[in-house]
């Protein structure tokens, strides 16, 4: 799906914040483990029901106040083919709910996730535009991440300028979005500059620091918090989060 449409529903909900889901199983509030053990006894199937619960709570909890929730694909496939599962049914949820999906996979070959039914899918743009090709899922391109050893490749000299900026540049060129993941502002800026007209999807960033992806009207970005997975209310910490990023970007 277009990021047009997920640039409609920013602006429906003035509020250029997506839910991320990432969880870590161990930061998940032990019962909810525990009450899966029990029922199935340990292993994938007690996990991947945790995370199932886990994801369907928070969505429950976002769907009124944000436009969309980015989901780590990552996560749920460590549990094989039972967080295969979840990870469809997530999807499935959320659409339901009226939440744009962003499936986080950092794809060679997105078509092979089309199955999944994501609307957006991350992929790896190093290598070569071949990773533009996605059918009707909207691309986003891993072109800054937030590793450790990211800059180690990212940050080489490519001619003038560092590879990610002749990166994003390529992928701009081939319409892809941009996801500048490490939140830093300079980062950011510089990503905006090289280019002005491309959307940007923000993982791992603060209100404060996105402000230069934003246009004077509070279009053209979107950031994506992953702390709110771990809320131990999130009905009251979504709207928390988007109270607090209006104090940095007013959408109209």
């Amino acid at each position: 799906m277009s990021v047009t449409d997920l640039q409609q529903r920013i602006r429906q909900k003035k509020t250029p914040l997506a839910l991320g889901l990432r969880p870590e199983l161990e930061k998940l509030s032990p019962k909810i483990l525990k009450n899966f053990t029990d029922m199935f006894g340990p292993g994938s199937m007690a996990e991947a029901e945790a995370l199932r619960y886990h994801g369907t709570t928070l969505l429950d909890a976002a769907a009124e106040t944000l436009p969309a929730v980015m989901l780590h694909g990552a996560r749920y496939l460590r549990c094989g083919m039972m967080g295969a599962d979840v990870l469809a049914n997530l999807i499935s949820a959320a659409h339901a709910k009226g939440l744009y999906v962003i499936l986080g996979i950092g794809a060679e070959e997105p078509a092979l996730w089309q199955g999944y039914g994501a609307d957006a899918i991350t992929v790896d743009p190093y290598m070569g535009s071949d990773c533009c090709d996605a059918g009707e899922q909207a691309v986003f391109a891993l072109v800054r991440t937030c590793n450790k050893s990211g800059g180690e490749v990212q940050r080489l000299m490519a001619g003038d300028r560092p590879l990610y900026l002749a990166v994003a540049d390529q992928m701009a060129r081939h319409g892809a979005s941009l996801v500048v993941g490490t939140g830093y502002r300079l980062d950011i800026r510089d990503v905006r500059r090289q280019c002005p007209k491309s959307f940007l999807l923000l993982p791992e960033c603060d209100g404060e620091n996105a402000v230069p992806a934003f246009d004077e009207y509070g279009h053209g970005a979107m950031l994506v918090d992953f702390d709110l997975q771990y809320a131990e209310e999130p009905a009251q910490a979504v709207p928390a989060a988007a109270q607090l990023l209006k104090q940095w970007v007013t959408v109209v």
